[in-house]
């Protein structure tokens, strides 16, 4: 009896001491293992590094240098190479502004070259043969009007641009020879019915109205104008929002609509004949 007693008090020595173990192993070892992979697991992990940040900040640094041109390659190279950069939307916006001053500004030469007039030269011809606008050239040739005489000088730019429409995104986007020019926001989209998208098509013809009559581009009230450039597709047009319509309550005409000073730069820089590509 004495020795079941003592055996039985030995079981419960070792089954103590096992328990024991056991809360120690939980508490010392366990424990702290559960509690590092739950943390492991709940910590986000860290922010990867931004390439195009440095980008900028170094685009920005050569603009403060005014270095325009390199400033201008190193926002498309952003936009290229990091289109996942918190900074690329900024550098569409600041390589879009400063396209669009550039292509007006007689102290920047790319792509620019003089023309001299010549007799019998009119400025409709010159426009023509450089495939550049009446616009263009009054604007950065700093012209009164369209009278010129022979000796003149003039900075003539080709304009050969594409343009995509991003109708949900509500975008305008203009390239040269693949690369990025410049991003106008749209007010609003308004396609004629039966429009399957995407689809091409191109600037057929550049109109401007004043008291509901058109105006020439050589006649007065031509700058105080309201732009339209019309599209291949009946009824579709790009154009600043018609007052007219809005003060009649009439129906709305179809077309692609932003503020009236992104279609002056539209109406300057895009010649009849520019494609087009409409999308989503």
């Amino acid at each position: 009896m004495i020795i079941r007693i003592f055996f039985a008090l030995v079981a419960l020595a070792i089954l103590g001491l096992a328990i024991a173990s056991s809360i120690y192993i939980f508490e010392k070892v366990e424990k702290p293992k559960a509690v590092a992979v739950r943390e492991i697991k709940t910590t986000a992990p860290p922010k990867p590094i931004d390439p195009g940040i440095g980008e900028f900040e170094a685009a920005i640094g050569l603009l403060e240098r005014r270095q325009w041109m390199s400033a201008r390659d190193k926002f498309r190279h952003i936009i290229r190479f990091f289109p996942d950069s918190e900074r690329y939307a900024p550098a569409r916006h600041v390589c879009g502004e400063l396209n669009l001053d550039m292509v007006v500004s007689p102290e920047i030469s790319e792509f620019k070259s003089s023309y001299e007039v010549k007799r019998g030269d009119a400025v409709l011809r010159i426009a023509a043969t450089h495939d550049t606008t009446l616009e263009y050239l009054k604007r950065v040739n700093g012209l009164m009007d369209f009278k010129i005489s022979p000796g003149d000088q003039l900075m003539v730019r080709t304009l050969d641009f594409e343009v995509k429409v991003m109708v949900s995104a509500k975008k305008l986007i203009m390239m040269e020879a693949g690369e990025f020019f410049a991003e106008f926001d749209l007010e609003e989209v308004r396609l004629p019915s039966g429009v399957r998208l995407p689809y091409d098509d191109e600037i057929k013809s550049k109109t401007a109205w004043l008291d509901r009559s058109s105006v020439r581009v050589t006649e007065k009230g031509y700058d105080e104008a309201r732009k339209q450039l019309r599209l291949g597709r009946r009824g579709l047009i790009i154009s600043s929002p018609s007052e007219e319509v809005a003060e009649s309550g009439s129906t709305p005409e179809a077309g692609i609509f932003m503020d009236p000073v992104g279609i002056e730069e539209l109406n300057m820089l895009l010649r009849v004949g520019t494609p087009i590509h409409v999308a989503l």
